[in-house]
């Protein structure tokens, strides 16, 4: 048995060397995701659904809402598209594609805790996906403020649910990725469960009379419910719209995230290379 004295340190010096081996990772990572196409094909599919919302309308003969809380509703409903496409592209493929490339095991002559590669990758997708969360806020606020002169209250409060769905939708994307082989089939799967599995659940479970404020699909919805002029916009298309409980919705996408991460470490730290 080794001294109580000895242990300490060993697990600090042995943490350590986990947290810098998990930021060579997501460096690692970063880099990979900045010098690849994948970032060209996001950015050009943003710039698609920015450039439809903002010119469609006056090809059509019409022009964009002057009221500022009509406007920024029109464009963060789509705020759902843009997390779609980040986990689709950026983290669908982590985990599955450490079995595929092995790159952390490349990248370190000493033997990797699998934690460590994992904690790497969820943080380098998390930081991917607020990246462009952010990127798409700051251009909705921009047309907002050129075409209404102001910004629609509520945005501030959306953008922070915007950003924990990123960790809700990324650790469901790396759970996929963890129990797939290939890159892929990951990628497929998640794309397919973010639009259509989970809201054929939470439409089957509302036609039940089961409460479904907790499912994916609506924890997605709530971050451009929130907004001031969301229920005014979906009045407008016949549709309602109900009252979302923010501070409930955001606690249940830190749930998810964590469970999803928990469910995608397990599995991942027992498939072997």
């Amino acid at each position: 048995m080794e001294n109580d004295n000895v242990n300490p340190n060993r697990r600090k010096k042995g943490l350590g060397d986990d947290l810098r081996q998990s930021y060579m990772v997501m460096k690692n990572e970063l880099v990979k995701f900045f010098r690849g196409r994948k970032i060209l094909l996001f950015l050009v599919l943003i710039g698609l659904v920015l450039g439809l919302l903002t010119f469609l309308p006056y090809l059509l003969g019409h022009s964009l809402p002057k009221d500022k809380n009509a406007l920024s509703a029109l464009y963060i409903t789509f705020i759902q598209v843009v997390t779609l496409l980040s986990v689709t592209l950026f983290t669908s493929t982590q985990i599955v594609s450490e079995f595929e490339e092995r790159t952390a095991l490349i990248l370190f002559t000493r033997p990797i805790r699998k934690t460590s590669i994992f904690l790497g990758k969820m943080a380098a997708s998390l930081l991917m996906g607020a990246l462009f969360v952010s990127i798409y806020y700051a251009a909705s606020c921009l047309v907002s403020l050129v075409i209404a002169g102001g910004i629609g209250g509520g945005m501030l409060k959306s953008y922070g649910l915007a950003l924990l769905f990123v960790f809700t939708v990324s650790g469901m994307s790396m759970a996929v990725s963890s129990i797939t082989k290939k890159a892929s089939t990951s990628a497929m799967l998640t794309f397919f469960v973010l639009v259509l599995i989970s809201p054929v659940v939470a439409g089957v479970l509302s036609s039940s009379g089961i409460a479904t404020w907790w499912t994916l699909e609506n924890l997605g919805d709530s971050i451009s419910n929130v907004l001031d002029g969301y229920a005014v916009a979906m009045a407008s298309m016949s549709m309602e719209t109900s009252v979302i409980d923010a501070g409930r919705s955001a606690g249940m996408m830190v749930v998810w995230g964590l469970v999803y991460s928990a469910i995608a470490l397990a599995v991942f730290k027992k498939r072997d290379f």
